[in-house]
């Protein structure tokens, strides 16, 4: 990209906010900024409007919409009357662009945009959204790309109300990506390298997180080996209220959550309340000194071959758990309640189910014990897995 200084610049290093002390160093005034960066957006949308018309590689193509939407964005907050709501507009229309590569990357977009405002969309967007996801898988050959975004779709939406609905609106999608699947696994069994099971991997993955948002009301399958060799035992469990709590040593939110999970075990583990920690942990000594180190007294899974530790743990893989922390609350028939049951909403599902707990004695609150060196910052929900 060539701008009014007749200097080449990547997109990107022009488009981004510039900084207090490059306005200082660069411009004589704010105003002076903002009018560059109304230039460099404007140059961007002229540019990928060029390449989205010509005969690029769908990579580029699929770049240029991505930049492109990302100026439309940058300009309409700068105030650009033209580009008031465009960025939008353009996500929409270029769904049912005949280029496979440009129509998923506008849905991508588009979805980028509703999915963290979800819960407060109108329904008739809602019901748009995902009719245009399933209008775009059944268009267009099936891909690796297009699981991918159908497994981000389920995960996000999957402690959501719609959690239904979008399982109507997957599920049928699932046997257009066996053959490719299928391909991909023989080629892997023919010599054909790792990426070839890319699609069989990331499918695996899809019907992981299906199975995890069916789980409310069923029953849930818990098997494997515990830190200390032993398998576990989970018909032990029946009759008891359980939450199945996925963690890590590294994971600054169960961090955070420990200290309230230890003090509703306390409170009600003479009720009949259990805790099943299923560890995501790659080295199993780190995972064992953290528990003794905070005095952690419940069992916890993790497997002894090393293939199935991390984001292989077949627990993870099998209930699609992608980010931590993850807790599965099941009740005392082994029938899952919740999939998300943390914090304030795991108390008042334990006081509905075992009674609501007594009042603590003054200063009677245990300290958490979680040493803050122990974890990265428990920011946000640390997502790193999930195929």
């Amino acid at each position: 990209m060539v701008l009014g200084d007749n200097r080449p610049r990547k997109p990107s290093s022009v488009i981004r906010a510039p900084s207090k002390t490059e306005t200082k160093s660069r411009f004589p005034s704010r105003s002076a900024a903002e009018r560059y960066r109304l230039r460099a957006g404007r140059a961007i949308v002229e540019a990928a409007d060029q390449v989205l018309a010509g005969r690029a590689a769908d990579r580029h193509k699929a770049a240029a919409l991505e930049m492109k939407f990302q100026a439309l964005k940058v300009l309409d907050g700068l105030g650009d009357s033209a580009a008031r709501g465009a960025a939008e507009r353009l996500a929409v229309e270029l769904q049912s662009d005949a280029n496979a590569a440009v129509a998923l990357t506008a849905l991508r977009l588009c979805l980028a945009d509703r999915l963290p405002a979800w819960r407060t969309l109108p329904e008739t967007q809602k019901a748009a959204t995902l009719d245009g996801v399933a209008g775009l898988v059944v268009s267009h050959p099936p891909s690796v790309d297009q699981l991918t975004l159908l497994t981000d779709l389920a995960d996000k939406l999957g402690d959501t109300p719609d959690r239904g609905r979008v399982l109507r609106a997957v599920e049928p999608l699932l046997p257009r990506f066996e053959p490719l699947a299928r391909a991909g696994r023989g080629a892997v069994a023919t010599g054909g390298g790792s990426g070839g099971g890319a699609a069989a991997e990331k499918l695996a993955a899809l019907r992981g997180v299906l199975r995890r948002l069916r789980l409310p009301g069923e029953p849930i399958e818990v098997d494997g080996r515990l830190l200390s060799g032993e398998p576990v035992d989970w018909a032990g469990y029946r009759g008891k209220v359980v939450l199945i709590d996925f963690w890590a040593a590294w994971c600054g939110l169960c961090h955070a959550e420990l200290p309230n999970l230890q003090r509703l075990h306390k409170a009600y583990a003479g009720r009949g309340f259990a805790v099943l920690g299923v560890c995501l942990d790659e080295d199993p000594r780190r995972a064992e000194a953290f528990l003794a180190r905070h005095g952690v007294g419940w069992a916890t899974l993790l497997p002894g071959d090393e293939d199935q530790r991390g984001w292989r743990h077949p627990m993870a893989r099998r209930y699609g758990v992608r980010d931590l922390p993850r807790a599965i609350l099941v009740g005392r028939d082994g029938r899952v309640i919740d999939t998300n049951a943390r914090g304030e909403a795991l108390e008042g599902q334990l006081a509905r189910l075992l009674g609501a707990q007594e009042p603590p004695p003054p200063g009677g609150q245990a300290a958490s014990g979680v040493a803050e060196s122990d974890a990265a910052p428990a920011t946000a929900a640390t997502r790193v897995g999930g195929g």
